[in-house]
């Protein structure tokens, strides 16, 4: 009788695939939490054990340059190592396209402070760097009146992160 109760009782339960779901997502994350490595885990092993990992290594940012044609606009960012900077967007009249680096220990902020690119897509360039937090700001103001798509990619072996800027496809 019991068990018969308890199977009504889970038969209920998992009759909305909702709760079933959201049942075996918090068991799975109990036991499995410990079985999967961490990304430092994951790097640890691959060095050998060394304690230090790639994301605290501290990033220079060597060189920042743009490519400008016709129908694309790239920026480049050229590093001491290989590096995915976050990156998010601003929208409205005055968007623009957000990098956020860290630790960034070393850049010529005077350089690199504001650039004019004057492309169809990117109308300039700002950068701020944190020396304390060793944060990096890059922030690329864009055009407002035009629909684009910024697609970044990475060369890892030469340590350097593009990111292109095309024409959106409209909506129709």
């Amino acid at each position: 009788m019991i068990f018969f109760f308890h199977h009504t009782i889970l038969h209920n339960f998992f009759r909305k695939p909702k709760r079933a779901l959201f049942l075996l997502v918090l068991v799975m994350s109990f036991f499995m939490s410990g079985w999967i490595p961490s990304g430092e885990t994951a790097e640890r092993a691959k060095t050998g054990g060394s304690t230090q990992t790639p994301a605290e290594k501290p990033l220079t940012i060597k060189e920042i340059s743009f490519n400008i044609e016709e129908a694309k606009e790239d920026l480049l960012l050229t590093m001491n190592r290989f590096y995915i900077p976050e990156i998010s967007r601003i929208e409205g009249d005055n968007p623009r396209v957000v990098l956020d680096l860290h630790p960034v220990v070393l850049f010529l902020q005077k350089d690199y402070s504001k650039i004019a690119v004057n492309g169809q897509y990117i109308k300039q360039m700002r950068s701020y760097h944190d020396r304390k937090a060793k944060k990096l700001r890059i922030v690329l103001d864009m055009n407002g009146s035009l629909n684009y798509f910024a697609q970044p990619s990475f060369i890892k072996s030469k340590n350097l992160f593009l990111l292109e800027i095309t024409e959106a496809a409209s909506k129709k």
